[in-house]
């Protein structure tokens, strides 16, 4: 008789299961920027510094195709693929302005073993990456419900 109640449109869920599948696409770029910089330094004998901005550039292209398709795919936000792709990396490649310092300075001023600096660099960094991917690059952006749309 009545049609039903305007729906709520579809969000990708609470805020803990984004931050869970997030935090999962991140322990494999992780995996992967870690590989990356075993074999570009420790087989190629690159400088570990260089080896860690091309390390992360290839977990930021795995980690953005991930996130955009697996933990953010519900969202329908603000702008193209090419946006959120560009935006992602800014934000990885600004990223390294504080991890390659906090990377040099855990290895060379105190010894620890680069993979373990790099490591340490990439978990002291996670939750601003996370900050600005969840409320800028794949912002929420819900269309108003109006009486049109129902």
């Amino acid at each position: 008789m009545f049609p039903p109640p305007p729906r709520k449109p579809k969000t990708g869920g609470s805020i803990a299961w984004i931050l869970i599948k997030f935090g999962f696409v991140g322990g494999l770029g992780i995996f992967l920027n870690q590989s990356v910089l075993f074999l570009l330094t420790g087989f190629y004998g690159i400088y570990f510094l260089i080896s860690a901005i091309l390390s992360s550039q290839a977990a930021v292209f795995v980690n953005f195709a991930l996130n955009n398709f697996l933990v953010f795919r519900s969202r329908d936000s603000a702008g193209g693929l090419v946006r959120k792709a560009l935006l992602f990396n800014a934000v990885s490649s600004s990223d390294l302005l504080v991890r390659i310092p906090l990377l040099f300075g855990l290895t060379v001023a105190l010894g620890v073993p680069y993979l373990w600096s790099n490591l340490a660099s990439i978990f002291l960094t996670f939750g601003g990456r996370f900050v600005v991917s969840e409320k800028k690059i794949w912002a929420k952006h819900v269309a108003p419900i109006t009486p049109a749309s129902r």
